[in-house]
């Protein structure tokens, strides 16, 4: 889908509710984004955002009097307001990027597992994990994640992440009403 501002393309993972836009507004949404050029990231008002890169040797954001963030690091998140206007200044070539957006009547916690062959995850109201590489069994739910696959559960509590495959990462993801 095109990006707010146009600038480019954007592959959403999910949105809540579920026909939600962003015109119309959402609760949530996860993307991945590949940035191409050099240019204005979206404005989210009243949301707030995580970014982390996924591909690419990185991209620094001027976040147009609020301080700048260089984003060179695989999978660091970065927490920001979405009314920050950022712009991308790319280090080297493309990147790609994962975003998750909150409305600022839910709260986020982004968190990176390496199980190792296991992590906890925390109960939280939403539970989203994104497999970025590798495999991963995930009890009790019963699920085997492949690489990109997204799961979803509604109040599932305490998860556990095993991974069934090296250098398995997990992109955890608790949302919560404020």
């Amino acid at each position: 889908m095109p990006w707010r501002n146009g600038g480019g393309l954007t592959t959403q993972l999910a949105i809540e509710p579920e026909n939600a836009t962003l015109e119309s507004g959402f609760h949530w949404r996860l993307s991945m984004a590949d940035v191409r050029m050099d240019g204005p990231f979206s404005a989210f008002p009243d949301y707030e955002r995580t970014i982390l890169l996924l591909k690419g040797k990185g991209i620094d954001l001027d976040f147009n009097g609020h301080g700048r963030k260089r984003l060179a690091t695989p999978l660091d998140p970065f927490h920001f307001p979405g009314e920050w206007h950022a712009t991308g200044e790319l280090l080297d070539g493309p990147c790609r990027d994962f975003n998750v957006i909150t409305h600022k009547g839910f709260t986020q916690q982004v968190t990176v597992l390496r199980p190792e062959p296991r992590s906890v995850v925390p109960a939280a109201p939403t539970s989203l994990l994104f497999c970025v590489q590798g495999k991963a069994c995930v009890t009790p739910a019963g699920k085997v994640l492949n690489q990109h696959d997204l799961l979803r559960l509604e109040g599932a509590g305490v998860l556990e992440v095993t991974a069934e495959a090296p250098d398995t990462v997990i992109i955890a993801i608790a949302i919560g009403p404020e």
